[in-house]
């Protein structure tokens, strides 16, 4: 459909409107036949993916989070609503499995509500609630909004980044729970609720299980979250023991120059061709397996409270500048020559491919800017006031994404 392909090209609705001449009900109603023709195209495909998937024996995935914001309906209650999706993909082809977004809009806000009040759930823990995978107006009115908003940027350097989540990871009251986005600036939604984060990635990680049963060994790369390690832990504890699958943390500088990136490249390269004259005849990625297994074997330093042990990546990229890695399901016996292997594979430039690629393509899920007297409230002209519609385009662009020409792989 026309509107779908200038929507997948940054138009806003009324430039499709200008473009198409259809009405902005159409056009939304035709978002959501493809929307819907998506779901069914991928739930087919992938209803027989343990097959497919049966013929790899080894897979690795890269794991990362972005947030978007709705904007305020109502002038008298300027604050955003905040969600975050979950999104891995495969770091060989790129392929991006089901993507989980914390926002339910088939639940019906009024009768949750009502229910949990005669229940009387806000008297229970968490854990013995009837809809505990909810927030509920109770729940954030009485949650602790000093959080850090996910929007709120921490130092664009990798090792400054990694000590303040460190550091913000430590101030929570369960480690193991991940940073959510609610704060003085966000608000629930006024339709369908939203799911708490601890949910969200404990769901992602048991259907991407399901969907590899079949594949013998399955790593993960993952931004820096004690939450997302909980959840993996939860699918994939069996294999770890096992020494099948492995979780690394990595931190990557954000807003590198171009200079940085031109030199973060030189220095790979220099380092792989005085690893290839050390070695003789090996690939770049058997040279960068040996640099990695050197750089374990080094004395690493502890960051955090738990004094994790991370090490800077031996043979950085232009996309990934200052890239760090930590093992966080490594054991006293485990074979270092053997986890340094999966460490050559480390990167989250594929996951990292498809957010930016989501950003661009869509204007609904551009990054938002203050208002000038929001008070640090984000509003943008593009983004929905709908919170339907990233559930929508997300699913979209996934589709686009995985099985169009822009995806070589």
């Amino acid at each position: 459909m026309e509107s779908i392909l200038h929507l997948l090209n940054g138009l806003e609705i009324n430039r499709i409107q200008e473009t198409t001449e259809l009405s902005p009900p159409v056009i939304y109603h035709n978002m959501e036949r493809a929307y819907k023709a998506c779901l069914r195209f991928n739930r087919e495909r992938e209803a027989n993916f343990k097959q497919r998937s049966g013929r790899h024996e080894e897979l690795f995935l890269c794991t990362d989070r972005q947030a978007y914001l709705i904007n305020w309906d109502k002038r008298k209650d300027k604050r955003n609503i905040a969600f975050r999706s979950t999104i891995s993909a495969d770091c060989s082809s790129g392929y991006v499995f089901p993507i989980h977004l914390s926002y339910d809009p088939r639940a019906d806000r009024d009768f949750i509500h009502i229910e949990s009040w005669k229940r009387g759930d806000q008297d229970y823990t968490m854990a013995l609630r009837r809809y505990s995978q909810y927030w509920l107006d109770d729940d954030y009115q009485s949650h602790d909004t000093n959080a850090r908003s996910p929007l709120e940027a921490y130092s664009p350097d990798a090792l400054q980044r990694l000590r303040a989540r460190y550091e913000d990871a430590d101030q929570r009251d369960d480690v193991e729970l991940p940073s959510d986005q609610l704060s003085l600036e966000s608000m629930l939604p006024r339709k369908g609720m939203q799911f708490r984060e601890d949910y969200v990635l404990y769901a992602h990680f048991q259907i991407i299980r399901s969907l590899l049963s079949e594949s013998e060994k399955v790593h993960f790369f993952t931004e820096q979250e004690s939450g997302i390690r909980a959840a993996y832990m939860s699918s994939f504890g069996d294999m770890v023991r096992n020494g099948d699958s492995d979780l690394f943390y990595v931190a990557i500088k954000d807003g590198a120059t171009r200079d940085e990136r031109e030199e973060a490249t030189r220095i790979g390269r220099r380092a792989i061709r005085s690893a290839q004259r050390q070695l003789g005849r090996v690939t770049e990625l058997e040279a960068t397996w040996y640099l990695v297994e050197q750089t374990m074997n080094a004395h690493l330093r502890g960051e955090g409270k738990w004094k994790d042990r991370w090490a800077l990546y031996p043979v950085p990229t232009r996309g990934e500048v200052q890239k760090r890695f930590s093992h966080m399901t490594s054991m006293e016996d485990e074979d270092i020559h053997e986890k340094a292997r999966v460490a050559a594979h480390c990167s989250m430039l594929k996951v990292d491919n498809f957010m930016q690629f989501a950003r661009r393509r869509s204007s609904m899920l551009e990054r938002p800017i203050s208002s000038p007297a929001g008070a640090g409230r984000k509003w943008y002209g593009k983004s929905p006031y709908n919170p339907y519609r990233p559930v929508q385009l997300l699913e979209i662009l996934r589709t686009y994404f995985n099985y169009s020409p822009i995806n070589n792989n």
